[in-house]
């Protein structure tokens, strides 16, 4: 919603946080890690020199990759912060979501999401936009519209 109202992706993912930690008092408890604490470390995580096999081990094995919100919301954010510092682009990132193993749709979504909203239509190749629209023979340009004038 931020990228949409036109933030950039840094300060997205700062409100993005800050909701998650204010999100904390409402909702049910339950047995797993507190979303907004593991969102934070998780954006301090980094790409060491380029070895993306070992930043896909370090999401995969210690964030996790299953449909649960603190593990999907959470790998989303590691990976659109990588994108927000320059270490990935937009189609880099996803792809890794994509990749990662677990529940690799909704991960994928959710980043694709975030940073559709942050970065536009631009950040993703055409020639695949429109490859996507044929082969499911979509036409998304009216439920966009209709989203954003609901929203």
């Amino acid at each position: 919603s931020a990228g949409i109202n036109g933030v950039d992706l840094g300060e997205a993912l700062n409100i993005g946080t800050q909701i998650a930690q204010q999100a904390e008092n409402h909702g049910h408890w339950i047995a797993g890690g507190r979303i907004a604490t593991r969102i934070s470390w998780a954006r301090t995580l980094s790409v060491d020199s380029g070895d993306k096999a070992l930043f896909t081990d370090l999401l995969y094995e210690l964030i996790g990759t299953s449909v649960a919100s603190q593990e999907s919301v959470v790998v989303s954010f590691a990976l659109a912060q990588q994108v927000a510092v320059g270490e990935m682009n937009a189609i880099e990132a996803l792809c890794m979501a994509a990749s990662l193993g677990g529940d690799t749709d909704t991960i994928a979504a959710i980043l694709g999401a975030m940073l559709g909203a942050c970065l536009g239509m631009q950040c993703w190749p055409e020639a695949m936009i429109e490859q996507v629209k044929q082969v499911n023979q979509l036409d998304l340009e009216p439920l966009v519209q209709g989203l954003l004038e609901l929203r």
